[in-house]
Formats: structure tokens, sequence, C-alpha cells
């Protein structure tokens, strides 16, 4: 994902306000850890439904903020969820781990919206 794109996206989301823009990526941040770990462990358990609801969550997440590589994807993982493919699921989560990362680390760092403990 474009880290410019990104930043235009939360700004337009936020119309301007950078008060609005910081907390819209505190919960945005928010959301998708607590979301991530509800997806771990649901697929650790084995836990199908719960995995591909906390896949389809994420998938929102990165739909409204256009992260394309993020939707495609949970799109994927939900899909692998849904038809109990551990093996699948288990790789495609390694890589949506790794994208909500990079996610959550940009988010962190935008001008005007990053500080998210602000």
């Amino acid at each position: 994902m474009d880290q410019y794109a990104l930043a235009r996206k939360v700004q337009e989301l936020a119309a301007g306000d950078a008060g609005l823009a910081r907390e819209f990526v505190r919960i945005l941040i928010d959301t998708n850890r607590a979301t991530l770990e509800t997806l771990r462990e649901a697929l650790n358990a084995g836990s199908w439904k719960v995995a591909a609801s906390a896949a389809h969550r994420i998938n929102g997440s990165a739909r409204l903020i256009g992260f394309e590589e993020l939707v495609e994807r949970t799109v994927q993982l939900e899909s692998a969820a849904t038809a109990r493919h551990a093996p699948r699921a288990a790789a495609l989560f390694a890589a949506v781990e790794q994208d909500v990362g990079n996610l959550e680390t940009w988010l962190e760092n935008l001008p005007g919206a990053g500080d998210a403990n602000a």
C-alpha cells in the first residue's frame, strides 16, 4: 500500500479534521489488534466460523482505507477458514499478520494523524 494514499484516505475519512483523524487511527489500530488476536486464537482452536468472521472484519477495515493487498488476503483467509483448510489458513494468517503490522506502523507514522496516543 502506498503510504501517501493511506494518508490521503485517512484525511478524506476525517474530513480534514486532525483530531478526528487521530481518533480514527487509534480505533483502527486497536480494532485490528483485537481482531487479529481473535483470529489467531480461533485458528489455533479450530474455531472456523469465528476465524472466518474475524478475517471478514479485518477485510472491512482494509476496504475502508483501500489496502487492496490486505483485502485480497483476508478474502482468501475467510474462504480457507470457511473450508476448514488449516494449512492454507495458517499460511494466509502469517501474511495477514504481517500486513496488519505494516499498516499499524504506517498509521502510527502518518503526519497529523499518526500520533494515536495524543
